[in-house]
This record gives C-alpha cells, structure tokens and sequence, in this order.
C-alpha cells in the first residue's frame, strides 16, 4: 500500500473556514479583536480544532493574511527601473483596494502595542520588501547601481512615499508619479551624494 501526501477534505474545509472566519473578523474589527474566541463564533469552529491547527494566535494570523497581502509581481531581474515599477504598483494598488487597505492599516497602528501583532508586522514587512531587495541587489551586482548602494534604505526611499499615499490620503498612486518616484531615487542613488531617509 502507498502512502500519500493528500489532506482530508474536510480538514481543509475546516482549515478554509477559519481562515476565511479571520480574514472577516480582522477586516471589521482589527487585528487587535482578532482572538481566537472571536474567530472561533465567526466560523463556528471549535477553540481547541483551531489550536490543533495553528498553536498560536500569530501563526493564525499570519497565514490568514500572507495569501491575501501577497503580491503576484512578475520581475525579471533585468532591468531594474522596470521592476520597481511593477513592484511599487502593485504595492500601491492593493493599499487602496479592501479588504487590504484597511487589514494593512490596522497592522501598522495596533503593532504600537501588540507584541504579536508587531512580530506579524516585522514578518509582512519582510514578505512585502524582500523582493524589492532582491531586485536592487540584482541591480548592484550588474552595475546599475553602485557597490556602496544600500538596498534596505533604497527600498524604505521608494516605499514610504507609497505607503503615506495609500494608508494615509487613502489615494492610488498614479503610473505616471510612480514612473518619476522610481526615476528619482534610481537617479539619486547612481550619484550617490543626497541624503536618503534613514529608517
């Protein structure tokens, strides 16, 4: 007899509900109202299935919210003005489109004074920039960008402007300000003698 690989079904079931459960109560309540109790009446699944699931509230969280925050950004790690481009569009558009917008805005405020909601935030921030730091050290080792280039402020340069747009004006950013954000700092950082914003 093989064995196999294959997931019940009606755990996965179980597994979709809670997660789709979680999804709706951070969207309309926060992150803050996010319990396990809380998630737990929304699915109407049982506290103790869900700990067998994930043993803790962040690992629940986490999961619920990486495929919805996720960007499907297609970079060739070829050119990079092109890929800052697709990945700062991309960023923008799903900080103003719901229920993102309001997940990431409640991510950001409650991390202030939630330790485990601050750990999420440190992991979505590291998702959400780890591909844009790939592309500008791709770039550095072609020689598009000097060897002194610092990705990690490189990629806070480009991205605050994107957040401020989106979480706090509540506005998409347009392809044509994106184009020049991306042609300014990529300018900047070639001539390598204007301060960058230190984070």
């Amino acid at each position: 007899m093989t064995a196999t690989n294959e997931i019940d079904p009606r755990i996965e079931r179980t597994r979709s509900k809670v997660l789709a459960a979680t999804i709706e109560v951070v969207g309309e309540r926060g992150f803050s109202a996010a319990s396990i109790e809380a998630i737990a009446d929304q699915s109407g699944v049982a506290r103790s299935t869900i700990y067998r699931h994930w043993p803790n509230r962040t690992g629940l969280l986490l999961e619920a919210v990486r495929d919805l925050l996720a960007q499907a950004v297609h970079v060739t790690l070829a050119d990079l003005r092109s890929d800052l481009i697709s990945i700062l569009t991309a960023l923008s558009a799903s900080l103003t489109t719901e229920p993102i917008g309001t997940i990431v805005a409640s991510l950001v405020f409650e991390a202030r004074h939630d330790p485990e909601i601050a750990e999420l935030r440190r992991q979505f921030v590291k998702q959400r920039f780890g591909l844009a730091t790939e592309v500008i050290t791709s770039a550095i080792a072609r020689g598009e960008l000097p060897e002194s280039t610092d990705a990690s402020a490189m990629v806070t340069d480009l991205g605050a402007p994107i957040f401020f747009r989106g979480l706090a004006l509540g506005e998409p950013s347009d392809p044509a300000w994106i184009e020049s954000l991306v042609d300014r700092w990529i300018d900047t950082y070639r001539d390598d003698r204007t301060p960058h914003i230190a984070i």
